[in-house]
């Protein structure tokens, strides 16, 4: 079990809200609208945003102190492209971060390069966002993670390349969280779990089909979709 528990939000030393979400593993996703908190929690599962109380756990174990560039966690979201440099160096940056050995980390790199089709030597910023579909494959493909989080993906990667982005959501393990505003990517997803918010309030949270099954209330079936 993923379990955020009681993890409060601050924002200029103000608390906004307290966050509490548990999470089975297989793919998860998180519909809600804009300023339903979906990036804060991906923010503060990660480790990127600091929390003054409350815990992060994955398989009973508590990652809060835990430095983020040591929890197995990746996040996909429009601004974890990589804002310079070519292919093989950009690869190789979570590894080296890391502390592995950069011709062991360069090694790495070229497999996956190889492995997804890219050119290791193609700027990052001339990618295509099929080709970065291919460049988040094969990062995410160098390690073996717990938590692999996708920040709108079919947004930011293109609904034009839905089954390439659906395709690289389904090869992750472990706890797979995608957060979305448009209910209709849970057609396009398929997921094993469907989580609604609204701001800081979940009004639906189980299997998907039980979700759908047993959705009632104005918003919650137009924001679904039914």
């Amino acid at each position: 079990m993923l379990e955020v528990r009681n993890v409060k939000i601050e924002y200029y030393g103000e608390e906004i809200t307290t966050l509490n979400f548990a999470f089975n593993k297989g793919v998860t996703l998180i519909l809600g609208e804009v300023g339903s908190y979906k990036t804060t929690l991906f923010s503060v599962i990660g480790g990127i945003k600091e929390i003054p109380d409350g815990e992060i756990i994955i398989d009973g174990i508590n990652i809060e102190e835990d430095h983020p560039r040591y929890r197995n966690i990746a996040y996909v979201g429009a601004n974890s492209i990589p804002q310079g440099g070519k292919v093989l160096a950009q690869l190789a940056l979570p590894a080296r971060l890391r502390g592995t050995k950069k011709a062991e980390t360069k090694k790495l790199a070229y497999v996956a390069a190889e492995k997804f089709r890219l050119d290791p030597n193609k700027k990052i910023k001339s990618l295509c966002k099929a080709e970065l579909i291919k460049f988040f494959g094969a990062r995410l493909s160098m390690r073996q993670l717990q938590v692999t989080m996708f920040d709108e993906p079919y947004h930011f990667l293109g609904a034009e390349n839905e089954h390439a982005i659906t395709k690289l959501i389904n090869s992750s393990g472990g706890y797979v969280l995608v957060s979305s505003c448009d209910g209709g990517d849970i057609k396009r997803l398929n997921p094993d779990y469907l989580v609604v918010v609204r701001r800081e309030k979940i009004l639906a949270d189980g299997k998907t089909e039980d979700v759908l099954k047993n959705a009632s209330g104005e918003y919650l079936t137009k924001f679904l979709e039914l």
